[in-house]
Parts: C-alpha cells; sequence; structure tokens
C-alpha cells in the first residue's frame, strides 16, 4: 500500500511557482486538498488581466462596482495588467488601492487622459507605491499646452531648457500639466520602468503644423521632438521628488533599427531633479538628443548601458560635437552593448556635398570609435550590433578597433553580433570569391589580433542573414 507524504509548506509554494501561468492546473490544485488549497491559489491569482470600457469618468464607487475581488483575494496579486480605451490617475490610483501587494503593474494599449476639475485631488500623490516594474506600452498621454513659444526661426535648438537661474521651487507645488507626470507622481521607488510606444496625443494650445516648425508636410520627427522644451523641463520639476527609477527599458524596437517612440517622456524624466538619480541600467533607443540628455543626468551612476546609433551624431547635437554627447562621463559602466544601423540610402546630402553610402557607413563607424576613444573604458562587458551588407562588412576599420579595445583593460568579453543584408553589394566581391557567413566571420576574425590574444574564447562573432526592411 502506497503511503502518503505530507510536502513542507514551502515546497508547495515552489512547486506552484511553475504554474503561474497555468489557470486549469492551478484551479484544479486547489481542489486537492486543504493543504494545497492556499498554495494554489495564491498562484492562480498572482496575475490577472482587466479589460475595462472607458473608466475615465468613474469616481471611487463605480471603480469598486467595477472591480472589487474579495480583500483576501485582492491582496495575492503580484502582476497586474490593465487595459481600456481611456482612463484617468484618479481611476489608477482606486484601482491600485484595490490591488495593494502589485510588485509588476503594466498598462496597455489606452489613452492617459487628464485630470478634470473634479478629480484634481488624487490620495496616492499623498504617499507614493514603491513598485518593482512599471510597463506602459501602447500608451497615449496629453498635456495642456506643450509650448508658449512661437518660433521665430527655423532652428530646432533654440528653444532648449531654462537656464540655472529659472525659479525651480515654484513648479513643486504645481499640478502636474501632463497626464504622463500625473500618473507617475503615484510612484516613489521603482526598479524598473518599461517604456514602448509612449506617446504624446493631444497638443493643447499647438497644433502639429506649429510644433514642425511650421513644416509641410509636418515632419514627425520634429513633432515627437518638440522644438519647445521649456513645457517639457517645467514638467519634469513637477515630477514628484520621490519619485525615481533604478533601471529604464525603451529600446523593444531596437532590434528592427527604429526608435522606441517614448522620446518625450524619457525627456521629461531627464529634466526631473531626482527621477534618474539612482539610475544603474539605461537600455534606450532614442534620437541622440535625448540619449545625450539622459547620459549627461546618469552619468554619476551609471552601469549598465545599452543604446544604438542610428545616424551621425554631429547632424543632431546642438554644439555639433561628440563630445558633447555625454559618454565621457559614464565613468562606472560595467556593461555598455551599442547596436549600429545605416540606413538603406546610397547617398546623403551633408554640409553642402553628397555623401556615398559606403562612405556614411564609414563615416559612422568612425564615430562609434570616436565613443569609445573618449569613454572611461571601464566597461567588462561589451556588445556591438551592426547591420550592413555582406560585402562591406569586412571593409571597417577593425584594426582600428581591435587596438582601442585593447587599451579597455577591464574588458574580459566581447560580443559581436552582425545581421548581414543579402545579396546587395555583390559586384564588389572579387571574381571567384565564395561570400559565405563563414568566410566574412574568418575574415573579421582575423583582423582582431590583440582581442583574440587577451580574450581567446570570450570573443564571440555571431552572423545571420536579415531583411533590408527591417527597421
Amino acid at each position: 500500500m502506497v503511503q502518503g507524504c505530507d510536502l513542507a509548506t514551502e515546497l508547495i509554494d515552489h512547486i506552484f511557482t511553475y504554474l503561474i501561468d497555468d489557470n486549469e492546473t492551478c484551479a484544479a490544485g486547489t481542489l486537492v486538498s486543504s493543504q494545497w488549497h492556499f498554495s494554489a491559489r495564491r498562484a492562480l491569482f498572482h496575475t490577472i488581466v482587466l479589460y475595462q470600457d472607458d473608466i475615465s469618468t468613474l469616481g471611487a464607487d463605480g471603480i469598486k462596482t467595477l472591480c472589487s475581488p474579495p480583500a483576501n483575494t485582492a491582496q495575492l496579486v503580484k502582476k497586474l495588467y490593465l487595459t481600456c480605451p481611456a482612463v484617468t490617475t484618479y481611476q489608477l490610483d482606486h484601482i491600485l488601492s484595490i490591488f495593494p501587494n502589485v510588485h509588476i503593474f503594466t498598462l496597455l494599449r489606452t489613452k492617459l487622459m487628464l485630470l478634470p476639475d473634479e478629480f484634481k485631488l488624487v490620495e496616492g500623490w499623498k504617499l507614493p507605491r514603491n513598485i518593482q516594474s512599471l510597463r506602459l506600452h501602447g500608451v497615449t498621454y496629453y498635456m495642456h499646452n506643450w509650448s508658449s513659444k512661437a518660433p521665430s526661426d527655423d532652428n530646432e535648438f533654440k528653444y532648449w531648457a531654462p537656464g540655472p537661474r529659472e525659479n525651480t521651487d515654484a513648479f513643486e507645488t504645481q499640478i502636474p500639466q501632463s497626464s504622463l507626470v500625473q500618473f507617475l507622481n503615484l510612484f516613489s521607488d521603482i526598479s524598473t520602468l518599461s517604456l514602448y510606444e509612449v506617446t504624446p496625443g493631444g497638443l493643447g494650445d499647438q497644433g502639429a503644423w506649429l510644433l514642425s516648425c511650421g513644416r509641410w508636410p509636418v515632419d514627425y520627427s520634429w513633432y515627437y521632438r518638440p522644438t519647445f522644451r521649456s513645457a517639457l523641463w517645467a514638467e519634469g520639476q513637477r515630477l514628484s521628488s520621490r519619485f525615481t527609477v533604478k533601471a529604464i527599458m525603451a529600446s523593444e524596437r531596437m532590434i528592427r533599427g527604429s526608435f522606441s517612440g517614448a522620446e518625450i517622456a524619457l525627456s521629461i524624466i531627464a529634466y526631473s531633479p531626482s527621477a534618474m538619480s539612482q539610475l544603474r541600467h539605461l537600455d534606450i533607443a532614442e534620437q541622440p538628443t535625448v540619449t545625450s540628455e539622459l547620459l549627461r543626468r546618469a552619468a554619476p551612476t551609471l552601469t549598465h548601458l545599452r543604446m544604438q546609433l542610428l545616424m551621425l551624431l554631429e547632424e543632431l547635437l546642438p554644439s555639433k560635437s561628440i563630445d558633447s554627447f555625454g559618454f565621457d562621463r559614464c565613468k562606472s559602466l560595467t556593461d555598455l552593448d551599442i547596436a549600429l544601423c545605416i540606413e538603406d540610402g546610397t547617398l546623403r546630402f551633408i554640409d553642402g556635398a553628397h555623401v556615398s553610402g559606403e562612405d556614411l557607413r564609414r563615416q559612422h563607424f568612425r564615430q562609434f570609435l570616436r565613443l569609445i576613444s573618449i569613454s572611461a573604458k571601464t566597461f567588462r562587458h561589451f556588445t556591438l550590433r551592426l547591420r550592413c551588407f555582406e560585402t562591406f562588412l569586412a571593409r571597417y576599420d577593425w584594426e582600428a578597433m581591435d587596438t582601442l579595445l585593447g587599451t579597455c583593460h577591464a574588458l574580459t568579453d566581447v560580443c559581436l553580433l552582425f545581421g548581414v543584408y543579402m545579396g546587395y553589394g555583390r559586384d564588389d566581391v572579387e571574381k571567384g570569391e565564395a561570400l559565405t557567413l563563414d568566410a566574412i566571420k574568418e575574415r573579421v576574425r582575423t583582423k582582431l589580433v590583440c582581442l583574440r590574444e587577451k580574450l581567446g574564447d570570450r570573443l564571440q562573432i555571431s552572423l545571420q542573414y536579415c531583411k533590408r526592411d527591417a527597421r
């Protein structure tokens, strides 16, 4: 006869952690025995997804009617997903109060509306919540007034952030003018902030045409990087001094060689005096101007950096100099991950002259080398992600990179990840030469003499074909 045995409660809890995503099994587990019941129930309600209609006009009673599980059940929820057409910070504050032990909160595909006058008092602002992970994916937010200045010329950098003489104390007691800051002020210490396609929707007193400096058709890269940064700077001052973040993840589209769409949101966070005071991990895919702002403010504490360079920095930085990018200020980096992806056009018009695609790629690679050369060279782990034509990959100045990385004495491993465009540029291959991925890989490896001697097997090179229109 088989003898039963009692498992320790800790062991049962551990077993059910592997079944958190299997609701059917967890539900069945609650019926096995009294010993299993609570462990299975805790796993069953660990993660919930709320789909709601427009709740942006509901009061506290309306929220409780729509979403009011028993208290002993609500306390079990650790991961909460919410998706609805529209919501305000007032409703989100009440929803989060119903689930007091949420560690990971994800807001999906919603419009984050501005607070109406009757909901100006938000209790969550008085005692902000600590949270492990806050994720905003596909969120549109609004602002009362994107700008109070009218452009007098076509200089995108004319109206930068206000100078140091600006009275910042006045902003601290003001209600935020953007729905994004209204929402972020519900939180204090965030371990990880994830932003993907978090974009402005309302333009307040300014239209897209004016934010684009009068350009027509509207240049949407200017819309997401507006000329008038004083309004964004003011919102950064209105962000609670208790709001801090240790890691920012905003590069989900990096593999496609594109921007994450979180540019204005990141600018507001960068302008905050305290939001990035504890930042350790920065993972972004943004325009150089925003990347520069983030680097300059996070430099003292930053240890992990992943970023992309899709264009020549000198074309977009206000000083027109890569030395002002802020990369040299990061003196505590241990992990560095850089992605390079040059646009597909064969010609560019720079400084009054046409530049071929090949020359542009050479300039882009030299710019990458320049960044490494001005860095503090403290990183131990280095990854380079690069996309280009298969015939051009071996033409980069790998010897220069080899020599430069050889001077990084803390370096322990290097990973080179290459995406090769298929079928382009083969006319440049020497007649009769077999251009395979293995041949390209070997050609690059032979040029990395210092790294091969220093790292041995810790130098990894990986190649795979990719589509030219991946972005």
